[in-house]
């Protein structure tokens, strides 16, 4: 069985409770806070103009909300270092 690249995780497997990691797709994001926990919701808009449709909710703490930045800033600059900086044509796919 091939294991996954994120963390060593084997995606194939069930997780507790019987559910398998699910990839979904999103292209529109909302971010609120409050003292304790970041609430992001990831989701997607096929049209400008459209409304969003919103498909899941990640609640972290803080902490581990700032672990999720600076990965993502490290993430995007190994994307950069390979593949060029990222403009604004690479989300209309040009």
């Amino acid at each position: 069985m091939k294991e996954s690249w994120f963390m060593g995780c084997d995606t194939s497997k069930d997780f507790q409770g019987g559910e398998k990691l699910e990839g979904r797709y999103a292209n529109t994001f909302k971010i609120g806070q409050n003292a304790f926990e970041i609430v992001i919701d990831f989701g997607q808009s096929y049209t400008e103009g459209e409304n969003e449709c919103f498909h899941t909710r990640i609640v972290s703490s803080p902490f581990y909300a700032n672990i999720l930045l600076k990965t993502l800033q490290e993430s995007i600059e190994r994307y950069e270092q390979a593949f060029g900086p990222i403009s604004k044509g690479d989300e209309e796919g040009e």
